[in-house]
């Protein structure tokens, strides 16, 4: 049954149902339905590493930009006590070119990709706290 949009759940990002502290930073989660989709620019890629220095530098946008490595997300993620149900490359292609083709994403993460989706949901992974 379809809902009318007076039944369908409002969110607002800039107040987050849940904040978790960890000693690198935050996750601030707005649950919706039990899901929860992450994108993000793995640390140790050209893409993350361009956007810190232009942090370090103090550029607005990316200052306080913290990156993280697939180790840190699983860790955070099972912290929180969420499994990831799909993960999604992209970006293969480096930052500085002159002009960049369309990718499509390619399952699962890749150490070279610049770019990282991630589904996940509510529930206890084998072996979380």
């Amino acid at each position: 049954m379809a809902k009318t949009i007076a039944e369908v759940e409002r969110k607002n990002f800039n107040n987050p149902d849940e904040v978790r502290t960890f000693p690198k930073g935050k996750v601030e989660l707005v649950k919706v339905g039990g899901g929860l989709v992450l994108g993000l620019l793995p640390r140790g890629t050209p893409w993350a590493d361009d956007y810190a220095r232009l942090g370090q530098e103090g550029h607005l946008l990316y200052r306080e930009a913290h990156f993280y490595t697939r180790h840190e997300v699983e860790d955070m993620l099972r912290q929180v006590r969420f499994r990831i149900v799909g993960i999604r490359s992209s970006l293969l292609q480096g930052p500085g070119q002159e002009t960049y083709h369309i990718e499509r994403p390619i399952d699962g993460w890749l150490p070279e990709a610049g770019f990282v989706g991630i589904a996940a949901v509510k529930g206890d992974w084998p072996g979380a706290d």
